[in-house]
Parts: C-alpha cells; sequence; structure tokens
C-alpha cells in the first residue's frame, strides 16, 4: 500500500548483529520517467511490519531531518 505515491523501492532487510540490529528502508516516489529515492535505518528488526508503517516511518525521520523549527 503506497503512502501519498511512495512505494517500498526494494525489499527491507536487517543489518548488524543482537542489539545493534537496524532495519534498511528504502523508499521511492515516482512520476513517469521521473523518480526520487530515500533510504533510512530504523531501530531493530522491523522487516514483518505492514509496507505503509515503514513508508511513515521513514517520512517521519525525513521530516524531521527537514524541519529547521525543530532544530
Amino acid at each position: 500500500m503506497a503512502i501519498s505515491n511512495y512505494e517500498l523501492a526494494s525489499k527491507p532487510y536487517t543489518r548488524g548483529l543482537g542489539d545493534k540490529v537496524t532495519t534498511v528502508v528504502e523508499i521511492r516516489l515516482q512520476d513517469g520517467n521521473r523518480y526520487s529515492t530515500n533510504q533510512r535505518e530504523l531501530a531493530g528488526d522491523r522487516t514483518n511490519e505492514p509496507e505503509d508503517v515503514l513508508i511513515q516511518a521513514v517520512l517521519d525521520i525525513l521530516k524531521a531531518e527537514l524541519d529547521t523549527g525543530a532544530a
């Protein structure tokens, strides 16, 4: 399920061991032949979470990074 036309660009995968496991999630926004991708690491093993939850988690991180008022 896509959120605001975003979709997963690839299958999420884990990186790390033990309590340092992260899930790498890459999302893609496409408009015709043009597209952009964003990849972020989420804490823990989140590979079993629904697609829309993972997309929203990456969008939340991006929003926090771009929100100059929160700095």
